[in-house]
């Protein structure tokens, strides 16, 4: 029988993928409404799915325990039921995060509770287990009620108006920015904010430094390098980007687009490919292991959500398409007067993001600051907990894995018009955080000290967020 927490988390990327399908809206052109939109929001519901999974067979799964469990208020209640555990808390977990999904999800649990009985597990079993696995799940939901004010927060349109800050997409003006308030949910990994047992709440400056001064009067920090990166290898109509970075900006995107959905999906596919990667011998992951790396993983990528956006709206930094059109004084809001254009392009555009599935739809930059980058911040927290779960297993510096981008998967439509190719890519784990932090460049929608940089303390973007949440976390979180 396959992995129960393989098996899960297969449908949980799933459901959160057809939480973008289109559909017809009352005027009859396509639309999509998700349930968990944005990366944030998927991040959150991922790792409320794995972790119900961890603790439902970390509470059942038979003596002596191999799992920490997480300390939800469940009493233990262990027995053959285990497995049908992980099923029940699963799958209660994604009907109620995304409702328009349960039938799905209910035809995926009969499929899981069928191969159980099949491998001679009682049927009684099964529904114990489920029973149990689902009140795992009203636990944990319990436990981050709190969540909801938030959670449920339309974006708003309370940009300032001062050049450095946060503005609406040229190319989106109606654009609104996306969950302003995320920064202040609890924590999912307790322990990494602090020892101990009580909710706790991140601040953004034990991970990372302030982003560079964009005045041109300070030089010194870096920011005008970056500014020319962007502006040369970030542009729509680049002539120093590269076939190869071209591909690279759109293969690691899932910027929210149709049939697709948003990174953290990516990273829990990566992760899925490194599993198979690894070798035998001792190497293979055992059911309890795999619910550990998962629900490592995607709490990690939901903390890494929660203090990213803190920052993001905290610095409140504008974006290239906005920052490059208004650096020089007289172009945005400084109030001053252009005598002639130094280092601005006021008809700058970027390649942007893909909004592939909408036939159309070119140069548009995501609708939350730039600083710091949350691509960064995900993919360096995913990468890292899995190097760090698995040193000694294996040579975490040669392990490579392949994985195929929806991206490129030979159905999805470009904006264009055509159907991209089928690419498959091959990387190291250090490979994959290099080019996830550097895609953003080539799609011209961020700066490269929003992923990495060597800041004062901790450093620059998001990857100084990865590097120091996932340390964290995988010492100290469900050990």
């Amino acid at each position: 029988m396959i992995d129960p927490a393989l098996f899960w988390n297969d449908v949980a990327i799933e459901v959160a993928r057809r939480d973008f399908d289109p559909f017809p809206g009352p005027s009859g052109s396509l639309m999509i409404m998700p349930e968990q939109g944005g990366p944030t929001r998927t991040s959150r519901a991922l790792a409320m799915v794995h972790l119900a999974m961890y603790e439902a067979f970390a509470l059942s799964e038979p003596a002596p325990p191999s799992l920490t469990p997480y300390g939800l208020a469940v009493a233990p209640a262990r027995g053959a039921w285990a497995t049908a555990a992980i099923g029940g808390a699963a799958s209660r977990a994604l009907r109620d995060l995304y409702p328009r999904q349960a039938p799905f999800v209910s035809e995926r649990f009969a499929n899981f509770a069928g191969m159980l009985l099949a491998s001679g597990t009682a049927l009684g079993d099964v529904s114990r287990g489920q029973q149990f696995g689902e009140q795992v799940f009203s636990a944990l939901a319990a436990l981050r009620q709190g969540d909801a004010a938030i959670v449920s927060q339309p974006d708003d349109k309370n940009f300032t108006l001062l050049d450095g800050r946060h503005q609406p997409d040229p190319y989106a003006s109606d654009q609104g920015r996306l969950n302003p308030l995320w920064g202040q949910l609890p924590a999912f990994c307790r322990e990494a904010v602090m020892l101990g047992g009580a909710a706790a709440h991140y601040d953004h400056r034990d991970y990372l430094d302030p982003p560079p001064d964009h005045d041109p009067g300070n030089p010194a920090q870096g920011y005008q390098q970056d500014f020319d990166e962007v502006k040369q290898l970030g542009a729509a109509g680049s002539t120093t980007r590269t076939v190869d970075q071209h591909l690279i900006g759109t293969f690691w995107a899932y910027d929210g687009a149709w049939r697709i959905g948003t990174p953290p999906r990516l990273y829990n596919q990566c992760a899925r490919a490194v599993i198979a990667a690894l070798p035998g011998a001792g190497a293979t992951l055992t059911t309890p292991q795999s619910l550990r790396l998962l629900a490592l993983i995607n709490m990690g990528m939901a903390d890494a959500g929660i203090i990213a956006w803190q920052a993001k709206y905290h610095y409140d930094l504008w974006r290239p398409v906005v920052g490059i059109r208004q650096q020089d004084d007289g172009l945005g809001y400084d109030g001053g007067a252009l005598a002639a254009v130094t280092a601005s392009d006021p008809f700058w555009k970027p390649l942007g993001m893909p909004r592939t599935n909408q036939t159309g739809m070119f140069t548009r930059t995501p609708n939350f600051p730039a600083y710091p980058s949350g691509h960064a911040s995900f993919g360096t927290t995913c990468f890292e907990i899995l190097r760090r779960f698995l040193k000694g297993r294996v040579d975490t510096g040669t392990l490579s894995f392949t994985v195929m981008s929806e991206e490129f998967d030979g159905k999805n439509v470009d904006p264009d018009g055509s159907v991209r190719s089928v690419h498959h890519r091959r990387l190291t784990l250090a490979q994959a955080v290099r080019e996830n932090i550097e895609s953003r460049i080539f799609l011209g929608v961020h700066w490269r000290f929003d992923g990495e940089g060597p800041g004062t303390t901790h450093g620059w973007g998001g990857d100084a967020i990865g590097r120091k949440l996932a340390r964290r976390i995988y010492k100290r979180c469900l050990v």
